[in-house]
Parts: structure tokens; sequence; C-alpha cells
């Protein structure tokens, strides 16, 4: 099956490196590949469900610090002959992955794990739990 579309879930951490560098040879292999780099911000209701000072600003250096992150790791896979596109959302993490690989009709989602223990998995939980219940695609976890 050829990779043509592989959706990688970026989040600054370092399992999300290692999930980059290992999608960026996949789409290498594959020759035609382009690597769509997701990062979701979060939800600002999350916080506060009613307006709160200071929020928007906190909220708008997130957006910045998002956007300037994945056009950095962009330009670095581009000078290395791959195609690459961006995509920034507000939302859950493992939701906005979902949606922008079936938008994509993504081959493969590529996503770092950090290895949290089950005790603080079921009081954090966790983002490639939920990419393994929400996803009818191929996952890729990369520790």
């Amino acid at each position: 099956m050829p990779l043509r579309r592989i959706v990688v879930a970026i989040d600054g951490s370092e399992p999300a490196d290692r999930a980059l560098a290992l999608a960026s040879e996949l789409a290498r292999l594959g020759e035609a590949g382009t690597l769509i780099l997701v990062s979701a911000l979060s939800d600002p209701v999350t916080f506060a469900p009613t307006p709160v000072a200071g929020l928007e600003m906190v909220l708008e250096a997130e957006q910045r610090g998002a956007e300037r992150d994945l056009a950095e790791r962009a330009e670095y896979l581009r000078a290395q002959g791959l195609r690459v596109e961006t995509v920034i959302r507000v939302g859950a993490a493992a939701d906005v992955v979902v949606e922008v690989a079936d938008a994509n009709g993504a081959d493969l989602v590529v996503a770092g794990s950090t290895g949290k223990g089950a005790l603080q998995r079921a009081i954090l939980g966790s983002v490639t739990t939920r990419l393994l219940h929400l996803l009818r695609r191929p996952l890729l976890v990369v520790p």
C-alpha cells in the first residue's frame, strides 16, 4: 500500500519529534508522499466556560507558537524535498487528528507516545488511546 498522505500529530514533545522523523522517512521511501502536520490548540471552553480576563491573549500566543513551530518544521522538511502541509485547529487533540486524517484521506497516521503509566493514563487520558478508538485507518505509534 503506497503511503501518499501521512498525517503526523505534532505537539512539540520529543515523542512527536520522533514520530515526525519516522514519518518523514516513510514519506521519502514512498517518493510521492505528502506529510500533513497537525497541531491541536486547546479549546478555550476547556479552561473557562465563561470569559476570563487575559484568556484570549493566552490563546492567541498559543496559536502564534503553533504556527511558528509548524512553519519551521515544514520548511526543514521541504528543504529535504518533501511535500508538506500544515493544519492547526482548536479542539481535543485526538478529535482534531481524526478529522484531518478523514478529510485528507490519510493512508497512515503517525503519533508519538509519551509512555505514561496506567495510573497517569487513567487520570489524564491518552491521545494515543483515543486515536486507537476513533481512527478507522492505520496508526503508527512511536515511543
